[in-house]
């Protein structure tokens, strides 16, 4: 199989492995933003997210020697010429090099979304912190806050998965915390 092939589809797979590598985080976040419930089922790519970035960083490596690394002389009719990678390939490369970058570090990002509601004043504002489990990133948080954020009457919302908790100020007169906790089960995660 010549170089280039072989180099391409270690590209391919990179990409595949780097995907399933932060699907767990990307996932809710997509959904929740198509408007979609049932996010927190990519909550059970977490465990096998450290094995897909090791074929992710091998596969992207090989890529790169593959690109990069020892040059074939081809010499079909007596001259000899050296072979290299053209440039499109090594362009191509180092985009997607970036993009799975991304991928691999988007649960560290902070998506954090500021509420435009306003306080009034003159409403029954209340604070409450409701537990939330299956959260394993900020991407979690997002989808979480997202679907939160869609009930009536609230204020403000920040999630937090690393202490498994959500932080709602709200009119109370428009909402209560159960219905937090249906927007929270609606989201595919778990509020007792």
């Amino acid at each position: 199989m010549e170089k280039g092939k072989i180099s391409r589809l270690a590209l391919i797979g990179a990409a595949v492995s780097g995907i399933f590598a932060s699907l767990c985080c990307t996932g809710p976040v997509i959904l929740a933003l198509l408007g979609i419930t049932g996010a927190g089922i990519f909550s059970k790519f977490v465990s096998m997210r450290p094995f897909f970035i090791a074929v992710t960083l091998i596969l992207l490596s090989s890529a790169f020697y593959l690109t990069y690394g020892k040059r074939e002389v081809r010499c079909e009719d007596g001259t000899c010429r050296v072979e290299g990678t053209r440039k499109w390939n090594r362009i191509i490369l180092y985009i997607a090099a970036f993009a799975l970058l991304l991928l691999i570090l988007f649960p560290y990002l902070n998506f954090t979304i500021k509420s435009s509601a306003q306080v009034q004043q003159a409403g029954e504002v209340r604070e409450v912190v409701i537990p939330v489990h299956g959260m394993t990133c900020t991407g979690c948080e997002s989808s979480v806050e997202m679907a939160i954020k869609k009930v009536p009457g609230v204020i403000e919302v920040r999630g937090d998965y690393q202490k498994s908790e959500v932080f709602i100020r709200f009119d109370s007169r428009k909402a209560d915390v159960d219905d937090f906790k249906k927007a929270v089960k609606n989201a595919g995660y778990r509020s007792p």
